[in-house]
C-alpha cells in the first residue's frame, strides 16, 4: 500500500469528466489543487479527499515539499496528474510538464539528494 501520496491538480476542466472514486480510495492522498478551477474541483472531491488550494502549480509543489522536509517522510509519491487542460496558465501540457521538471530539478539541486 502507498503512504505519502501528493496529486497535483489543476487546469481547466472538462465538462464530461467526473471522479467517480469513492472515498476508500482516497485515504493515503492529499490533493493538492491549484489555478483558477478550485471550485469545481472541490464539488467533484467534497467529502473523499484532503484538499489544499494554491495560486498556481510552483507555490502547490513547494508546499508538498516543505511537508515532506518538516515531517522527515520517506517514500513519498508526488502525482502529478492534473486531469485537466493546462490553458489557463501555460501554453499546453508539454510546456506545464517541462516546468514540474524543472521545479523538481531545482529542488534536488538545492537538498543535494541525487
Amino acid at each position: 500500500m502507498y503512504k505519502n501520496i501528493y496529486w497535483l491538480l489543476g487546469g481547466i476542466p472538462k465538462k464530461a469528466d467526473k471522479f467517480l472514486l469513492s472515498k476508500k480510495y482516497f485515504h493515503n492522498i492529499k490533493c493538492y489543487i491549484y489555478g483558477k478551477n478550485f471550485n469545481k474541483f472541490t464539488k467533484d472531491l467534497k467529502n473523499k479527499i484532503e484538499l489544499s488550494r494554491f495560486k498556481n502549480l510552483k507555490r502547490a509543489l513547494s508546499a508538498i515539499l516543505k511537508e515532506i522536509d518538516n515531517k522527515k517522510l520517506t517514500k513519498n509519491t508526488i502525482l502529478f496528474s492534473p486531469a485537466s487542460a493546462s490553458f489557463d496558465s501555460f501554453k499546453n501540457f508539454e510546456e506545464r510538464g517541462l516546468y514540474f521538471n524543472e521545479l523538481i530539478k531545482k529542488y534536488l539541486n538545492e537538498r543535494k539528494i541525487f
